[in-house]
């Protein structure tokens, strides 16, 4: 058995109830995080949604976005996941 399932973008099956679709959302501290530790297209993908997105003005980034319509869950932000964003933001940009 799997020990974490990782929804995507794509709707899940119609025979897939256990998630509902309106709750599935793309995460911005795991944009930014794939995106530091593995720069990939798929995840400079997800991570340009978010910064198109998920932007809440004088507040940072929200925790992320619905999959569904691309809207943001707003006013919904935390400090956790700002700092995440940020760390993952100077990891990407340190010198390697």
């Amino acid at each position: 058995r799997d020990a974490w399932v990782v929804e995507t973008i794509v709707p899940p099956a119609a025979e897939d109830t256990a998630v509902p679709f309106a709750s599935e959302i793309i995460s911005a501290k795991a944009a930014y995080l794939w995106q530091a530790v593995h720069p990939h297209p798929y995840n400079m993908r997800l991570l340009s949604i978010v910064r198109e997105n998920a932007r809440i003005p004088d507040h940072g980034f929200s925790v992320g976005v619905y999959a569904d319509t691309l809207a943001p869950m707003r006013d919904y932000t935390d400090i956790n996941t700002n700092g995440i964003i940020l760390s993952a933001i100077a990891h990407i940009l340190a010198p390697r």
